[in-house]
């Protein structure tokens, strides 16, 4: 089933799908942030906006859960 989930406010470049819950996804764009989804709802759950990235353009290239809560960008 495809959906459009709408939030981010730039060209979203990754997404990833939480290993022990399917219905969550991590999204992340050139907007600077991380927005965790509830995709059965299309709400937000929570949204991360990341000050640090390596590059200047500000470009969040992967997004991926590592544990529980807790995910790593590239």
């Amino acid at each position: 089933m495809l959906q459009t989930l709408k939030g981010h406010e730039k060209g979203v470049w990754t997404c990833s799908f939480k290993p022990n819950d399917p219905n969550t996804l991590a999204s992340g764009s050139n907007d600077t942030y991380v927005y965790l989804w509830d995709i059965k709802s299309k709400q937000i759950k929570n949204k991360f906006m990341v000050n640090n990235l390596p590059t200047k353009k500000k470009f969040l290239f992967r997004v991926n859960f590592v544990t529980v809560h807790q995910f790593c960008y590239l």
